[in-house]
């Protein structure tokens, strides 16, 4: 009865306690996602769906990878993103037809920037960036701007909204809360180290040599003791582990191993190591 309540939120709450159950939620999450009146209801439904069928093939180990090894390959990768197996099957089985999420992504921010010449690219931080992504997941992201080209805050604005629009029409339901922040290179803040710190953590797609000149500026204008205050956000955002138990059969005690030795094994450079590192990725032009 509460499915066919005429209150969205009602029906929002409705989908959020059938995809708790799992299994045995699915009939009526597909009733939603064929039937409901509300499109944003139906790709919410659509969204748990694919969440709850993804467990499953996980829990059946139907994707090619072990559980001991998903776990060495999250402490150890630096890219842990590739190694998700939701796109590391993608990627790495020639046999399969559909396209890897990342590309998808890619491919949003390529069109983007052909329309937007001042874009240098996007900035994408939790769960995809970490490798325990999962189709409907919200994405946590931030845009990046060059110095050269004036941009309004009205542009700025407007390029967001064609963002969103595309990620969610390519089934990345951008985050709408604080996370959606972005820098222009033009209007680097100065003590705002939640937005200085996309430059330098997360997965980038986009213009890497512009993203290098951007990272090049801010590096040049900052001092150790800003550093610091960059990393302090760097290092919440890479320690937040807190949205991975359950995923992928990942248990509490898993994922707190998982967070603590990849913090005995990544640290973060100081300013002048971090200096020589982007000076020396910026004789790449990929």
């Amino acid at each position: 009865e509460l499915a066919g309540d005429k209150n969205p939120d009602v029906r929002r709450r409705v989908v959020y306690s059938l995809e708790k159950m799992g299994k045995p939620g699915l009939p009526l999450l597909k009733e939603l996602a064929e039937r409901d009146g509300n499109p944003n209801m139906r790709r919410e439904a659509a969204f748990s769906i694919t969440k709850i069928e993804t467990e499953t093939r996980v829990q059946t180990r139907d994707i090619g990878i072990g559980h001991q090894q998903l776990i060495h390959d999250l402490i150890t990768s630096q890219e842990p993103a590739l190694l998700n197996p939701l796109t590391k099957e993608v990627i790495y089985d020639p046999e399969r037809q559909e396209e890897s999420p990342l590309l998808k992504l890619s491919d949003v921010i390529e069109n983007l920037r052909k329309d937007y010449p001042e874009l240098v690219g996007l900035v994408v931080l939790g769960s995809l960036s970490k490798g325990y992504w999962r189709p409907g997941n919200d994405l946590d992201w931030g845009l990046v701007f060059d110095g050269e080209n004036p941009i309004s805050a009205s542009r700025v604005e407007k390029i967001k909204s064609d963002f969103k629009r595309l990620a969610r029409e390519a089934a990345f339901p951008p985050c709408l809360g604080e996370d959606h922040r972005s820098l222009v290179a033009s209007k680097i803040p100065r003590d705002d180290y939640v937005t200085l710190e996309i430059v330098f953590n997360g997965l980038f797609f986009g213009d890497r040599k512009r993203m290098v000149e951007v990272q090049t500026e801010i590096l040049s204008n900052i001092n150790q003791n800003r550093w610091r205050r960059i990393q302090d956000v760097w290092i919440n955002n890479l320690n937040n582990y807190d949205k991975m138990v359950g995923r992928f059969g990942l248990s509490e005690g898993e994922t707190t191993l998982i967070k603590n030795l990849r913090v005995l094994l990544w640290r973060l450079p100081d300013l002048e190591t971090m200096r020589k590192e982007i000076a020396g990725g910026a004789k790449y032009k990929t």
